[in-house]
């Protein structure tokens, strides 16, 4: 990546996902990083959403590639005739791309969505500036897509650490001029992503299943293990279970009980019934284990 980097045409400049890298302001304050967030205000709203940094020298690139992690980065390079007249390139352009048009009547949505978005299409936050993000975006965007997420840009970079590694997307000598507007999925397009995405959480959450094998369950190859984790994806929602490190603790339990805890109503009422439904999970992990050593894997399906 340092390499690509240094070769890029234009002048460089780090995006960088607040979330992901909590503190990112503080860290690169002598950098003087431009907060990249539409609406909200405060010292929270500020750390949390993305921020501009200018990389003009080689000592910048280094100081952002020291203090923040890869995967909270995305590189992006504009052309101008000084690195300040790009910057203002890049901050009014990046800053545009805080929202994207999702349709609203994809099969996920809620009950309620939100204002705003033309006819049929909701607004929705843009996680641009996580890579895990972008790595499933981007193949699937049409020309005149590509061409409203560059910009005058000239090129995007980014290590998507959990989804395959670097990525380099440069401009296109045949793009599209811009449209105008917020960028806008088509539900086909949506569908793709998220289910790239859902699969890319289930081969990730099958290779903690793998680390995390107990002995006697040498016997659960990676097919095994891959369909552990669609299983208990698809019956720990309803649950109330929403993050990957969750769902990878159903799964571990799904693991352990071979199947059994997602049949168990006690086991299920007792996950969604209390305010946090992951400690629920974490204590039924527990309880499992417990069992597993007393009497062995055939206990563990009934550990509460």
């Amino acid at each position: 990546m340092l390499d690509l980097l240094r070769r890029l045409p234009g002048h460089l400049f780090a995006v960088v996902d607040g979330a992901l890298a909590p503190g990112a302001p503080l860290h690169l304050s002598d950098l003087d990083p431009r907060p990249l967030y539409l609406g909200g205000s405060g010292t929270a709203s500020m750390m949390s959403g993305p921020h501009l940094v200018n990389c003009p020298t080689g000592h910048a690139l280094d100081l952002v590639r020291q203090a923040i992690p890869a995967e909270a980065i995305v590189w992006w390079s504009f052309p101008g005739e000084s690195a300040a007249s790009a910057e203002e390139t890049a901050f009014r352009h990046i800053r545009g791309l805080g929202m994207v048009e999702i349709p609203r009547n994809r099969p996920d949505a809620g009950a309620r969505t939100r204002a705003g978005g033309a006819e049929g299409y909701e607004a929705v936050l843009f996680r641009h500036a996580d890579p895990n993000v972008l790595v499933h975006l981007l193949p699937v965007m049409t020309p005149m897509q590509a061409a409203r997420l560059l910009g005058e840009a000239l090129a995007i970079n980014f290590d998507a650490t959990r989804n395959g590694g670097l990525r380099h997307a440069a401009r296109p000598s045949d793009l599209p001029p811009a449209p105008t507007g917020l960028l806008r999925l088509e539900l086909p397009q949506y569908l793709a992503l998220t289910n790239a995405r859902l699969h890319a959480s289930h081969v990730r959450i099958a290779a903690y299943l793998a680390r995390h094998r107990l002995e006697g369950m040498e016997h659960l190859d990676e097919a095994a293990l891959l369909d552990i984790a669609k299983r208990s994806d698809a019956s720990g929602r309803p649950l109330g279970l929403r993050s990957e490190k969750a769902h990878s603790r159903w799964a571990y339990l799904m693991m352990m009980t071979g199947g059994q805890v997602a049949e168990d109503d006690t086991a299920r009422d007792f996950v969604r019934s209390g305010p946090d439904p992951e400690r629920r999970v974490r204590q039924l992990i527990d309880e499992a284990a417990a069992a597993i050593r007393r009497d062995g894997f055939a206990s563990a399906g009934g550990a509460r």
